[in-house]
């Protein structure tokens, strides 16, 4: 009877995080798997029409970019952040067949449907801080997420759904727990306000793009 062998998945494995817990283990475990996925679709690119490659970038390559990005992307440098950056771009190339030195910006990033990097990670972020704040995340990521008006005895229209910046050490200031409620009390009350995940979906990227747009 014929065995059944063991077939190791890929996966980041316990070398991912570095000893600084900088992400750039990370990184550069992201930058491999998407240059060699990349390569595959190029070499069989002539089959694809754009939704068709936007369908296999989500799910070949998109994932490990989101993957677990709320807690490890704030603390790169901006040379590792650059790095990401510049695989992205050579992702839209391929999805707008645009020449290899083409520059990406406002325009190819919303033909394509794809956030820079930074602003996909503050999107995720913007995610979960809903679902926190909405009652639908789990207890570990509630923990130290505030409101204002529970903090204090009074109140402004404009805190109504406003949480307490936290008071942490130089080095927290890269935490999730920072970031992203530095993000959320950024957000125009008119999305914090959303009654549900969908709509402050489709709101938060509007908002998004519209920052994007007015930096380009």
């Amino acid at each position: 009877m014929a065995t059944l062998k063991r077939v190791a998945t890929p996966s980041l494995n316990n070398k991912a995080l570095d000893q600084s817990l900088s992400g750039e283990s990370i990184v550069e475990h992201i930058l491999h798997k998407s240059s060699n996925k990349l390569k595959f679709l190029y070499r069989n690119a002539r089959n694809f029409d754009l939704n068709t490659k936007k369908l296999l970038v989500s799910a070949l390559i998109q994932c490990h970019f989101d993957y677990a990005c709320s807690s490890w992307y704030s603390g790169l440098s901006m040379k590792w952040k650059g790095r990401l950056q510049t695989m992205q771009n050579k992702i839209i190339r391929f999805m707008t067949n645009s020449p290899p030195r083409t520059h990406i910006g406002y325009g190819q990033f919303k033909q394509v449907g794809f956030l820079p990097v930074d602003y996909r990670v503050e999107q995720m972020k913007l995610g979960h801080m809903f679902s926190i704040i909405s009652g639908n995340a789990p207890n570990y990521l509630k923990a130290g997420v505030v409101m204002v008006h529970d903090h204090h005895s009074y109140s402004t229209r404009a805190s109504v759904k406003s949480c307490v910046v936290p008071r942490i050490k130089s080095f927290g200031q890269w935490s999730f727990l920072y970031t992203a409620i530095l993000r959320w009390n950024a957000l125009p009350r008119s999305i914090q306000l959303c009654n549900t995940l969908t709509s402050f979906k489709k709101n938060v990227k509007k908002y998004l793009w519209a920052k994007i747009a007015s930096r380009s």
